[in-house]
């Protein structure tokens, strides 16, 4: 079948995308690139003919262990173009990489082997390939090679190894687009400036003049393996900025190696930067930071205000040192998630991820301006296994713009929800929300703290009662009778360093209705949500489920994900998205750095509110609400005009999602809250 002319219908086509999805990986040679969860990221634009979308993908190389960032255009009336690649633009070019320089105005200073301190010259005279990487003396010729030097690769004597690109591969990164600011100036405003001052320094000039200089041009930012954090021009393509983390540098050595690639991979700089715009007081005023991870590469997050793209400076690194962050810091593959706290500051939120010198999970509170850590809040451990704290989700429950809660899962299995304000006042007769600051009073970091008396909100298992890790950020929507939250988290991704001999536990996604959010005292027996009393859906064929059980009898609702094999496990490898009602997520029953195409993934559509099917699937084609993609990766991105843009092998596949749909029949089921009437 040919290429689609126009986006389809996503649930009025599956079988037309399947076809077209085996078309591409008919096409599939060795060297093409492989796709992973990593997501793609989408600007749009009005043009005459409706909106036209610029989508930046990513991939990596099985056999170099190289990367590739493309931008692809999509207009309207369907048609798809790429418009480059960061591989071939920048084959010949020379990098423009910076380090940390703590004695620097910018906190940075070129890559030359003169800035390197000595132990940072010994690591790069250290060989990969020779027994217990004994010294070579070719530092020089190392760093050099790092800056994009290619005349030292796969010729002579000991070669290097051989790239097909500048920029490594690109794994777990999804790139972030870096625009005008985003934000409506009227809202920011209404953050920081909530009793007006003349010496409020206004949203609406930083978004005309971020640097004072007019309009700041597009940039794309994407952590890779090759031990960088880049910068790459939107328009062209062209590398533009590079910066190394301190915490990878001990490792810089690894890749010249040649045996690297999918078989034996070295993580770097393997986590999705985060930007937003934060509020640095009156006499700076707002800022575009960057905050990144090395997520498999290391224990290390680290700060950039990228708010001049020709001025960017380093604010602060953070690792797991006691001197310049916290021992409790595992692997930093949770996502940051910036917020403004009620106690006035801008703070990056970060589960510790696993594999942290104490094996227990906490939620780090870090200032966005300072790398100060301005909190820390440890969980109990609710098993004998090591365990750490996953990907954090905000919630501001009255939309002031301030983070009230925020929810994250653990290793173990475990949800659970942070105060970040003070629980338990009595709310005065006059008092219209209670989550206001004026009613809330003032707040310190101290006052943050454990929700629940500090047990979990829910504590996931499969079937077989094996606990059930939860990494990936969970989705929050308001409760269908507005009641409080139902969490939506996925779990079943596998930890860093767990055996891959061991069967693991089977995927389930799960909605848990967390009821107090308006301020209100908790106690440990209000949790109450277990797998038994969660209403079962299913993954099927067939026309879907119909439950009519009474509300009272359930807290939420759980879908396991069928497996294709014993022990085999499936996995919800990306984070979920909300379109309306209904939730989209990827799954996988391997490996995604794999370079097979034997496991298929898939993106599922199913209804938030309940785990149900959604309303219209495609006529008679008798499919569940999931298009099956035979790629190694399924990340994707929810665009505006409700277009959805999937990674497909080196290409882009897009969905239309923007049709209004009717219901077909009553679908499964309703929550009433506690105490309804």
């Amino acid at each position: 079948m040919k290429r689609l002319e126009r986006p389809c219908r996503l649930m009025r086509c599956t079988l037309s995308i399947m076809a077209v999805v085996a078309s591409i990986i008919g096409q599939v040679g060795a060297d093409t690139l492989q796709t992973a969860p990593a997501r793609p990221d989408v600007a749009a634009r009005m043009t005459p003919d409706g909106l036209a979308y610029s989508v930046y993908s990513s991939g990596f190389s099985c056999t170099d262990w190289t990367g590739d960032l493309q931008r692809h255009r999509w207009t309207a009336n369907g048609s798809n173009s790429r418009q480059w690649s960061a591989r071939e633009r920048n084959q010949g070019a020379r990098l423009n990489i910076r380090i940390a320089d703590t004695t620097a105005d910018s906190g940075l200073k070129p890559f030359t082997w003169d800035n390197l301190d000595n132990e940072q010259q010994s690591i790069l005279h250290r060989n990969p390939e020779a027994a217990s990487a004994l010294p070579d003396g070719r530092g020089r010729e190392r760093l050099e090679y790092i800056l994009g030097e290619r005349q030292h690769e796969g010729t002579g004597q000991a070669p290097f190894r051989q790239r097909a690109s500048m920029i490594g591969a690109i794994h777990n990164a999804s790139p972030v687009l870096v625009s005008p600011p985003p934000y409506l100036a009227h809202l920011a405003d209404a953050i920081e400036n909530r009793e007006p001052r003349d010496s409020y320094r206004s949203y609406d000039g930083f978004r005309q003049s971020p640097s004072g200089t007019g309009p700041r041009r597009q940039r794309l930012y994407i952590g890779a393996n090759d031990g960088m954090l880049h910068g790459i021009d939107a328009e062209t393509g062209l590398a533009e900025f590079a910066f190394i983390p301190s915490a990878v540098m001990a490792n810089l050595y690894r890749l010249t190696d040649r045996r690297l690639g999918a078989n034996q991979p070295a993580f770097f700089v393997d986590g999705s930067p985060v930007v937003r715009d934060a509020y640095f007081g009156d006499v700076i005023g707002w800022r575009s930071v960057l905050v990144g991870t090395l997520g498999a590469g290391g224990r290390a997050l680290f700060a950039l205000d990228i708010t001049d793209p020709d001025a960017i400076r380093l604010l602060w690194e953070f690792d797991d040192s006691a001197e310049q962050g916290d021992p409790d810091l595992g692997y930093s593959l949770p996502r940051p998630e910036i917020v403004r706290l009620h106690s006035g500051q801008w703070a990056v939120l970060q589960g510790n991820g696993p594999g942290s010198h104490h094996a227990r999970a906490a939620l780090l509170v870090i200032d966005i301006r300072s790398g100060r850590l301005l909190a820390k809040l440890t969980t109990p451990s609710t098993d004998a296994s090591p365990n750490g704290l996953g990907s954090v989700r905000a919630a501001d429950n009255n939309s002031d713009g301030l983070a009230d809660y925020a929810y994250a899962g653990d290793l173990q299995g475990n949800l659970w929800r942070f105060d970040l304000i003070p629980t338990g006042r009595p709310a005065r007769e006059s008092e219209t929300d209670p989550l206001a600051p004026s009613s809330i009073g003032p707040v310190q970091p101290s006052d943050f703290k454990l929700a629940y008396q500090a047990s979990p909100l829910f504590s996931a298992h499969d079937a077989q009662g094996r606990r059930q890790p939860i990494l990936l950020p969970p989705t929050l929507i308001r409760h269908p009778e507005g009641l409080g939250y139902l969490i939506l988290l996925g779990t079943g991704r596998r930890p860093i360093g767990q055996d891959e001999t061991e069967p693991a536990p089977d995927a389930s996604l799960y909605a848990i209705h967390d009821r107090k959010t308006k301020g209100q005292a908790t106690r440990q027996s209000d949790t109450g949500a277990r797998r038994s009393n969660l209403l079962s859906q299913y993954l099927g064929t067939g026309q879907g489920p119909s439950h009519d059980e009474p509300p009272a009898a359930h807290r939420g609702w759980k879908l396991d994900l069928p497996t294709e094999g014993a022990g085999t496990g499936g996995q919800i490898i990306a984070g979920m998205t909300r379109h309306h009602h209904t939730l989209l997520f990827s799954s996988q029953s391997h490996d995604p750095l794999a370079c097979t195409n034997e496991s298929p993934a898939r993106i599922h559509a199913i209804d938030a509110r309940n785990g149900g099917r959604i309303e219209k699937i495609a006529p008679d084609s008798g499919h569940t609400a999931a298009v099956a993609l035979e790629s190694t990766g399924a990340g994707f991105t929810l665009a505006s005009g409700g277009m959805l843009f999937v990674n497909v092998g080196s290409s882009i596949t897009g969905y239309d999602l923007s049709e209004e749909i009717d219901p077909v029949q009553r679908q499964s089921w309703m929550m009433l809250p506690e105490g309804y009437r």
